[in-house]
């Protein structure tokens, strides 16, 4: 990645929160259209574009601008994020042909596009879109319709089309006129000659594809759940709060939970036990040893009392305390410690401890989710540090790189948070944002060793160490 290409998307990226910033204080004509432009916030591998009027292909570049009438080429090997000023994030596979037929706003938000995409995969995660909007992608047998939704599509050299909804709903229409509405786990399959299909499918095996995955890491907080629990003065086995806390996790697409299975081989550590204390750095460096963003620990405690002439004769009462701590910081982000606890009845005094465990869970869940979200995400955009994911990384890369960043001007400090499968995440204290910091990255000076900048956000830099 060039200097002068990080530079032209700073400017970009400058301009198009100008626009978001002025979009409620100015007023132009009622109806008044402007097209809609993306950038290319992730490249790895070879990838093409073709801009409107031209005949010829052109290297594209992390930060170039795709607009209307514009078409990507991924070859093999290929991965490419382009993000719309709106919001609206498309995620191109290898070899794919994706041509930007339509991309329109005006000045009430209500934006036009269409995206035809004629092999190859496609992963759409679009935002909730004003009454009116309408964003679409065409294929060779259908034509897909969403107003806000996560799903992905994988077209065959036939045309074969097959429409993967991981949250909210898609309207399908083939050539012949026939429509169908899906919605969340469900998959829409569509032949060049036939009707089509809707069914389930299973979200688990799904997850077994590494394109699913990849995807779904970029969109998602990794979270590790640790509860500590007693049913009355005896250590539980297995933790029915950390279990509830877990499920409800597992409904909101914007989680991904560590492996329980994981997180059980660390349990019995020492540093899990000072976080269970109250160590929040200890919960930090837990979290980070299985790439975890946020952790969630704290202890439940559960008692079952006999209710006198009851249809229920045992009560069950839950006390849970928790608290949400990032791993780059180890900063709480949240706490959860109700007044009272939770109480249900049970025919059994196992039963209406279980049961209350389970209630407590879920309430803490629910305060997680709906208030550290927000948050977590305005920190992550908003903090002083920028992190820098390096892949193919080696302890020797990484040692490597984080000198070179050391050297950058602006940068104050440079921390490792984890190297594990050939990925590294440093924490770079810099004084600029992350545009400057892959300006620096990118540039002619940082030779050794030589990395390639494929992916930038407000908060992150990722770059490729593999292909020196």
């Amino acid at each position: 990645m060039t200097t002068r290409s990080v530079a032209g998307y700073a400017i970009s990226f400058l301009y198009t929160a100008g626009l978001v910033l002025a979009a409620g204080v100015m007023a132009p004509s009622a109806n008044a259209e402007e097209l809609s432009t993306c950038k290319a916030t992730y490249v790895k591998g070879l990838a093409r574009l073709k801009p409107k009027g031209n005949p010829d292909y052109e290297r594209l570049e992390l930060g170039r601008t795709v607009s209307e009438g514009d078409e990507v080429l991924t070859l093999e090997d290929t991965r490419v994020e382009l993000t719309f000023d709106t919001g609206q994030v498309v995620r191109l596979g290898s070899v794919n042909r994706c041509l930007v037929k339509t991309a329109r706003k005006d000045d009430s938000g209500v934006l036009k596009c269409m995206i035809r995409s004629s092999s190859g995969r496609i992963w759409l995660k679009l935002r909730r879109m004003m009454v009116g909007s309408d964003f679409s992608i065409e294929t060779g047998t259908l034509v897909v319709g969403v107003k806000g939704t996560v799903f992905r599509a994988d077209i065959e050299k036939d045309g074969t089309t097959k429409v993967y909804v991981y949250d909210g709903t898609v309207f399908a229409r083939n050539a012949g006129g026939q429509e169908i509405m899906a919605g969340r786990l469900e998959r829409v399959y569509a032949p060049p000659s036939a009707g089509m299909e809707r069914s389930v499918f299973d979200e688990a095996v799904d997850e077994s594809d590494e394109w699913v995955r990849w995807n779904k890491d970029r969109d998602k907080l990794r979270i590790m759940v640790v509860i500590s629990e007693k049913h009355g003065h005896e250590p539980a086995s297995v933790s029915v709060a950390e279990t509830a806390i877990i499920e409800a996790l597992l409904k909101n697409y914007l989680f991904r939970v560590i492996d329980k299975e994981q997180a059980d081989r660390i349990r019995a550590e020492d540093r899990i036990k000072a976080a269970l204390r109250g160590d929040n750095a200890a919960a930090a460096v837990a979290g980070l040893e299985l790439a975890a963003d946020v952790v969630i620990v704290g202890e439940a405690m559960a008692e079952a009392y006999q209710l006198p002439d009851m249809g229920n004769p045992y009560s069950g009462r839950a006390h849970l305390v928790a608290r949400l701590v990032r791993t780059d910081t180890a900063q709480v982000m949240a706490a959860y410690s109700p007044r009272r606890p939770a109480r249900i009845a049970a025919s059994t005094g196992d039963g209406a401890m279980r049961r209350a465990l389970a209630i407590a869970g879920e309430r803490a869940a629910s305060v997680f989710v709906a208030s550290v979200t927000a948050e977590w995400k305005k920190e992550r955009r908003e903090g002083a540090g920028i992190e820098v994911l390096v892949y193919g990384a080696t302890r020797d890369i990484q040692d490597r790189v984080m000198k070179g960043i050391r050297r950058l001007p602006g940068v104050s400090d440079v921390e490792s948070q984890y190297l594990t499968g050939g990925r590294a995440l440093l924490l770079v204290r810099y004084e600029g944002g992350s545009l400057g910091l892959a300006d620096g990255i990118g540039g002619t000076a940082f030779v050794d060793p030589r990395v390639e900048v494929v992916g930038l956000t407000a908060y992150r830099v990722e770059v490729d160490a593999s292909r020196r």
